[in-house]
C-alpha cells in the first residue's frame, strides 16, 4: 500500500492551532493553541491505524482521560489534539517524598476506577504504556491517566487488559518503596497480602491472574493500613511538612543545612546594611522588613506553596516567560516588602 505524504503540520492543523512549546511529558509533543479560544491544548502524532480507538475515546470522553477535541488525518499519521493537564506526575510527586500505604491504596484504588470504563469499552480498550510518568495529579487533586498508546491487539482477539493490570503492578511496586514499604514489613498479614495481590498482577500463570482491575481493586480493599485516627495524624503531618519553608520540607539533613546556613546570610545581610537613619527603632524595622524581602524572593523562586502558579508571567507554559516572571516577581517582592518597612518605620517612629 502506497504511503501518503504528510502535510506540514501548519497545513496540517489547519491554521486553527499554533505551537506554544514542546513538552517531554507522557500526554503530548507540544503544546498548542486554539487561535478560536485561546484554550492550551496538547498535542501528539500517533499512527494513523489507531484513528478507531481514538475516535471511540473522543466519543466516550471517559473520565480521567483528557478531553480528545480534534482528531487530523496527516498521512500515514495523525495529529491527537487533547486537553492538557496541568499539574505533577506520579513520578515527581515519589521523587519528593514517600507515600504512605493508605496513599498507595487509595491511588491504585482510583486507578482502577479510571482503566475499567476503558476495557468495558465496544472494542475494549487498554492503556498499553501506564507507568508513573503517565499517572498525573490534577492541581484539585483529580487523577489523569494520559500518554495511552491503545495497541492493536494481534488478529481478532480482543485486547487483553492484563497489560494494564501488570502496568498497575510495577507501579505500585515503585510506590510501596519507603514509608509504605517500611509499613507493611511491620505487619506480617497485610504483608501477605499484598504479597498476594503482586502475584495476580504479575503472574505468568493465566489462572492466577486478575481477570479485571475491579478484581485487584476488590482485594487492595480488603487491606486496611491504618486507622482513622492514624490516617488524620499523617495528613496533618504531610500538611504541616508543605507549609514548612524551603530547604525544610523533605526533612533531609543536607538540604536543611543549606537552607539553614542560607537564611542566616540572608538575616546577617539585611541587618548589616545601613539604611542611612539616626533613630534605631526606625532602623531595625527597615532590616527587618529587608530581610522579609529576600524571605519573599527566596519563596517566589522555590514555588513555596505552589506560589507561582497564582503570578502573571511566572505560571506560563512558555519557559522564557516562566523564567522571566519568576525574576520579575522576586525582585517586585523584594523592593516591595523594603520599601513598605520603609513607611512603616516613619508612621510609627
Amino acid at each position: 500500500m502506497k504511503k501518503r505524504q504528510p502535510r506540514a503540520k501548519e497545513e496540517a492543523l489547519n491554521g486553527l492551532y499554533y505551537n506554544v512549546t514542546s513538552i517531554d511529558r507522557g500526554h503530548g509533543a507540544a503544546l498548542v493553541r486554539n487561535k478560536n479560544t485561546g484554550e492550551i491544548l496538547a498535542e501528539k502524532t500517533i499512527p494513523a491505524d489507531r484513528k478507531t480507538e481514538y475516535e471511540l475515546l473522543r466519543t466516550a470522553r471517559l473520565p480521567g482521560v483528557p478531553r480528545i477535541s480534534d482528531i487530523i488525518d496527516n498521512g500515514d499519521d495523525l495529529i491527537v489534539i487533547e486537553e492538557y493537564i496541568h499539574g505533577m506526575s506520579l513520578n515527581d510527586i515519589m521523587s519528593k517524598r514517600d507515600m504512605s500505604l493508605y496513599e498507595v491504596i487509595e491511588t491504585v484504588c482510583r486507578l482502577c476506577d479510571l482503566l475499567s470504563p476503558m476495557h468495558n469499552l465496544t472494542p475494549s480498550i487498554i492503556h498499553g504504556n501506564l507507568d508513573p510518568d503517565k499517572i498525573l495529579i490534577s492541581q484539585d487533586k483529580k487523577i489523569f491517566i494520559v500518554g495511552i498508546e491503545a495497541p492493536k491487539p494481534a488478529g481478532d482477539l480482543p485486547a487483553d487488559p492484563f497489560i494494564d493490570i501488570r502496568a498497575l503492578g510495577a507501579v505500585m511496586d515503585a510506590m510501596l518503596r519507603g514509608r509504605a514499604g517500611n509499613e507493611l514489613r511491620t505487619d506480617k498479614k497485610m504483608n501477605s497480602m499484598m504479597e498476594h495481590i503482586k502475584t495476580g498482577c504479575t503472574s505468568r500463570d493465566p489462572a492466577e491472574r486478575y481477570k479485571t482491575v475491579l478484581e485487584l481493586k476488590t482485594d487492595l480493599l480488603q487491606i486496611e493500613p491504618m486507622t482513622t485516627k492514624e490516617q488524620f495524624y499523617d495528613e496533618v503531618t504531610e500538611r504541616a511538612k508543605s507549609f514548612a519553608p524551603p530547604g525544610f520540607r523533605e526533612r533531609k539533613a543536607w538540604k536543611m543545612a543549606v537552607a539553614a546556613v542560607s537564611y542566616f546570610l540572608m538575616f546577617i545581610i539585611a541587618f548589616n546594611i545601613d539604611f542611612e537613619t539616626d533613630i534605631q527603632a526606625q532602623a531595625t524595622c527597615e532590616k527587618l522588613f529587608c530581610f522579609f524581602g529576600f524571605l519573599c524572593a527566596v519563596f517566589v523562586i522555590m514555588d513555596y506553596l505552589g506560589i507561582q502558579s497564582h503570578l502573571p508571567l511566572a505560571r506560563s507554559d512558555n519557559a522564557g516567560m516562566h523564567i522571566a516572571g519568576i525574576v520579575v516577581w522576586a525582585v517586585a517582592g523584594f523592593f516591595v516588602l523594603t520599601a513598605l518597612g520603609g513607611l512603616i518605620s516613619v508612621i510609627f517612629t
